[in-house]
């Protein structure tokens, strides 16, 4: 009995060593959970930086499709000019009539085919610049977001192992848990050994000393009143 109320006093030691040490995890892990919520900030951060370079270069990309577009137009238009400024350039008859082109109005036609192709590469040249412009800047606007995206990252790799830390502590307090629960029923079970009445074994052992004491008793006084008789026999001459 003695030896399980000192177990129960040593397994009472290791909760509180236990109850003591959770506390200080738990503590630990208000400040860290305070730290994590702050680092989601900065993965918000983040998070709105990347759209916001996203949406950057897509709307490059549209516009310089659309730019594209507009200059295949125009390629195709300089295209049909060019055959027309070809067809004046060396035809003087008619095909269709067999007359004779008129000079002058075959020159007005090849005058303004001709300024009409110059307007024509104005505006290719005008669509270039644009697409440069358009790209440059989507470029300079990209860099710019990595550059706040850059000074994020230290901050998202100790946010990283922060929740990593965050996780192994929750691990950790878990096993207390357990462990705390463990001990808790150990010193149930040497509550209830204390508490136990002596099972059929004790008591089967109990009776059969108490019969081998009363067997003792007997032969004791058999022995006592054998004696006695001898003495007796003795004193009488008998023997």
């Amino acid at each position: 009995a003695q030896e399980t109320e000192n177990q129960i006093t040593e397994l009472q030691v290791q909760i509180e060593e236990r109850v003591t040490a959770t506390d200080a995890l738990k503590l630990e892990l208000v400040s860290l959970q305070a730290t994590v919520q702050e680092s989601v900030i900065v993965e918000e951060d983040r998070d709105v930086h990347q759209k916001e370079k996203q949406d950057i270069m897509a709307a490059v990309q549209t516009d310089v499709k659309l730019l594209d577009a507009d200059k295949k137009k125009i390629k195709s238009d300089i295209e049909k000019a060019n055959k027309v400024l070809s067809f004046y350039n060396n035809t003087l008859v008619c095909d269709t009539c067999g007359q004779e082109i008129n000079a002058s109005h075959r020159t007005g036609i090849i005058s303004s085919t001709q300024t009409e192709i110059d307007d024509y590469e104005k505006k290719i040249e005008k669509l270039d610049d644009e697409r440069i412009r358009i790209i440059e800047n989507g470029k300079q606007s990209c860099k710019n977001i990595d550059e706040k995206l850059a000074t994020l990252t230290p901050r998202l790799e100790e946010a990283a192992k922060q929740k990593k830390d965050l996780e192994k502590l929750r691990m950790t307090l878990s096993e207390r848990a357990n462990e705390k629960k463990n001990l808790e029923t150990r010193i149930d079970m040497c509550r209830q050994l204390l508490e136990r009445k002596p099972s059929g074994n004790i008591e089967e052992q109990t009776k059969k000393l108490t019969d081998s004491h009363a067997k003792l008793v007997r032969l004791e006084g058999q022995k006592k009143e054998h004696l006695e008789t001898q003495q007796f026999y003795i004193a009488a001459g008998v023997m």
